[in-house]
């Protein structure tokens, strides 16, 4: 709490620093208190001339407003302007796949990952902050995934293959075992290499 302090106090004596917006809104993050930090990252985006820490605040927005599930359709056109901002960076077209995905809206979900796999630069620096976007293998998973629900089986099971040759380069998160649990349901591995991946 004493940081939530300092950043009040930063705040009262600079209420126009798109810095201080924005990191008053992750401390209110950081204690549950989403609709606090949802006005503080809309503060920051409004004042900042700073085209990235505008896109990752309307992307904070975006996850504030998703923990309240009220506003789907807000969560929408947030990360929609997130990304026209900067549709160089990879983020709001995987959170906009995952969107899609979540209403069972697999061709929207399937473009976002191509659109974000091709048109996207995967190599700039991560965003400072959680903003839900592990890394650019989140993507392929989502292509491989949608791929699937869209007709394109032999392709998705090319892109499954694809994504557990590179396995080894991914975090133990939860993609990782969704990888293998499709690898195994797909033949792709065995029972043995599944079990010795699972337990490692």
């Amino acid at each position: 709490m004493n940081s939530l302090k300092e950043q009040l106090y930063k705040y009262v004596n600079s209420p126009l620093d798109p810095s201080i917006n924005f990191d008053l809104g992750l401390e209110y993050e950081n204690i549950g208190q989403t609709a606090a930090a949802l006005s503080f990252y809309l503060r920051c985006a409004e004042l900042t001339d700073d085209k990235t820490i505008a896109y990752e605040s309307i992307l904070k927005t975006h996850k504030c407003v998703a923990k309240q599930t009220r506003r789907p359709v807000w969560e929408q056109e947030q990360l929609i302007t997130a990304l026209a901002h900067l549709p160089q960076r990879p983020e709001a077209y995987l959170l906009l796949s995952l969107w899609h995905s979540g209403r069972e809206e697999w061709k929207l979900s399937n473009s976002y990952a191509i659109q974000g796999l091709e048109m996207a630069n995967l190599t700039l620096p991560p965003l400072k902050s959680d903003v839900g976007y592990p890394g650019h293998y989140a993507l392929r998973f989502q292509k491989a995934f949608t791929s699937w629900w869209i007709g394109q089986r032999d392709l998705s099971i090319e892109l499954w293959k694809e994504l557990f040759e590179d396995l080894h380069l991914f975090p133990k998160d939860q993609y990782y075992q969704v990888i293998l649990n499709n690898c195994k349901n797909f033949d792709i591995i065995d029972d043995e290499q599944f079990n010795e991946l699972t337990t490692e």
